[in-house]
């Protein structure tokens, strides 16, 4: 069972505080608010199992167009199928995928700092893969987001020397370095540390 705390959702747009938790439960998504011990909503999105959830970032950017897309009411799962989910709390559907064109299931979930529709899914061997969760501008992108699957394989990620042990991601402007972007800092298997700036731009 995979628990994720409820620290970003804004309480404008959700009756959320900081007892609510999210977990993924074998092939399901739930949140439960912890004083009542009440599940608020449940959904399945997959047959497989579910292994990572994320919640879109907000873009340190402030100039940034991206800062305009509502992604309040958006939680991200993913896992055995290899497909990103976003799901709509407010009705708990699903409204937007992403298959992430993985060689094995994905095992983590990263929220882009600095693009809202933007997301990396780390594989269960070395590939991390960098797509739009949403895709366009339509309300539901999902048959846009399957298309290229092959061109994206091969241009919107990386890989390690061996499985990963541990992938983090951050975009702190006045430590690191203006020009950075996204930066992903992972570590693999055979004792190789990776540092990969403007990661955003694989996609």
């Amino acid at each position: 069972m995979h628990f994720f705390y409820n620290f970003h959702w804004n309480d404008r747009y959700s009756p959320l505080n900081n007892t609510s938790i999210l977990c993924a439960e074998s092939h399901f998504v739930s949140l439960y608010d912890l004083r009542s011990s009440k599940c608020l909503g449940r959904i399945s999105p997959s047959k497989g199992f579910i292994y990572s959830l994320a919640l879109p970032s907000s873009p340190v950017d402030s100039n940034s167009n991206h800062n305009n897309m509502d992604t309040s009411n958006i939680l991200l799962a993913t896992g055995e199928d290899r497909i990103v989910y976003g799901i709509d709390r407010r009705n708990w559907k699903i409204r937007h995928r992403w298959r992430a064109p993985l060689k094995y299931e994905a095992i983590q979930l990263l929220s882009s700092p600095t693009m809202a529709t933007t997301c990396y899914a780390v594989g269960l061997d070395n590939d991390i893969l960098c797509g739009k969760w949403k895709s366009g501008s339509s309300a539901n992108s999902s048959d846009t987001s399957y298309k290229n699957i092959l061109f994206q394989n091969h241009h919107c990620g990386f890989r390690g020397d061996s499985r990963w042990i541990g992938v983090s991601i951050f975009n702190e402007k006045g430590e690191y370095s203006e020009l950075s972007g996204d930066v992903i800092v992972a570590a693999s298997e055979f004792g190789s540390l990776y540092v990969v700036e403007n990661a955003d731009k694989m996609q």
